[in-house]
């Protein structure tokens, strides 16, 4: 009985990451790609490393911080698959120096961590927003509702949302610069 219970833990404790590990994938998989594209310049390439590292990546999850960047962790492992994949194909020419492609995925890892940091602000931004503001940025840039269509629903004039927009937006990088730089006065 007690030996049942432990297997009925552990399974679900095995289900549980292999349900973060395919989440983590699902979120940071085009990254991968777009990442090994710009160092394979190959699609069908690409797409066959993604599959690799996945399956490596899998294999060493329990080396994996929860909470850490999957993002980085997946590109840099499949950085170095890519060198060794390089390193085998002697009938292959790289397309670049070694220490090329270590500044190229330092570039990419540098790119995607500001990127994820904006997101984190502006998603900190748009919460400070008026709830008027919030729900016209987020009607005309998340659900793609045209300005005349969001005009027909809030009956007001087109001009006054032409206006409007611009005013947030701009608030809103105020904000999210603030939030970069350190001000605590970044709100929107």
């Amino acid at each position: 009985m007690q030996n049942d219970k432990m297997e009925a833990k552990a399974e679900r404790q095995e289900f549980a990451k292999r349900q973060e590990f395919e989440c983590l994938v699902r979120e940071n998989q085009s990254g991968l790609l777009a990442f090994l594209l710009s160092l394979t310049g190959n699609l069908p390439d690409s797409e066959d490393l993604v599959q690799e590292c996945t399956t490596l990546l899998w294999s060493k999850f329990d080396e994996f911080e929860s909470g850490s960047n999957f993002g980085a962790w997946a590109r840099t492992t499949a950085f170095f698959l890519f060198r060794n994949q390089c390193r085998k194909a002697s009938n292959k020419t790289m397309t670049f120096e070694a220490n090329v492609l270590e500044k190229l995925a330092m570039a990419h890892n540098r790119i995607e961590t500001e990127g994820s940091t904006r997101q984190h602000f502006l998603s900190e931004c748009l919460a400070e927003l008026g709830e008027k503001d919030r729900e016209l940025i987020l009607s005309r840039y998340e659900t793609g509702v045209t300005v005349g269509e969001l005009a027909t629903q809030a009956s007001c004039h087109v001009k006054s949302l032409y206006n409007a927009l611009p005013r947030i937006r701009q608030g809103l990088a105020r904000c999210v610069r603030g939030k970069i730089t350190g001000e605590n006065g970044g709100s929107a």
